[in-house]
């Protein structure tokens, strides 16, 4: 069995493959593209495991190596930062952190959500960002009138708000 670390960024992934008895396999980086991970993962067998840092770009990573049959554990990176901190930080010695920790068992694992829930979040968060812009336009809209001493009683975002917005064209 191996056991490997991925440490991954938004254009590569640096990895370190650990024998069952600890040793190093190998290491390397390979280009953070699907079409890579897939060549990459060519070189294991099914019962070998993978550990990933629950960072921005884990998704498609995790979801690639989970549909070829494989074992992955997401990391969260708060804690695996506190167990294998390191005076010394590069993605090198990280991915070797992760192959480590997966080979101990000692890796803090978190919850991975399946892809319809984490699609369900996606939607959600980007509609609370749209709402957020969308009530900070319409403050800015309230305090450009504020300071042009402009009085409205209304709801300026009604019907009636919008006529009286576009009178001032």
């Amino acid at each position: 069995m191996n056991y490997v670390g991925l440490d991954i960024h938004a254009e590569n992934i640096a990895y370190t493959v650990l024998y069952d008895d600890g040793n190093e396999k190998m290491r390397g980086k390979i280009l953070n593209d699907i079409e890579y991970i897939i060549k990459f993962l060519r070189n294991f067998e099914n019962e070998d495991l993978f550990v990933i840092k629950s960072t921005g770009f884990y998704e498609p990573i995790y979801d690639t190596i989970e549909s070829k049959g494989f074992k992955v554990k997401l990391a969260n990176p708060l804690k695996v930062k506190l167990i294998a901190e390191s005076r010394i930080k590069n993605d090198k010695i990280d991915s070797e952190s992760l192959a480590r920790l997966l080979k101990n068992n000692w890796v803090p694992e978190s919850y991975v959500p399946d892809k319809k829930i984490r699609e369900i979040r996606r939607i959600v968060r980007t509609r609370i960002n749209l709402k957020r812009v969308s009530t900070g336009f319409k403050n800015r809209i309230y305090m450009e009138l504020k300071r042009l001493k402009i009085d409205y009683d209304g709801n300026l975002f009604t019907l009636e708000g919008k006529h009286f917005l576009r009178s001032f064209k």
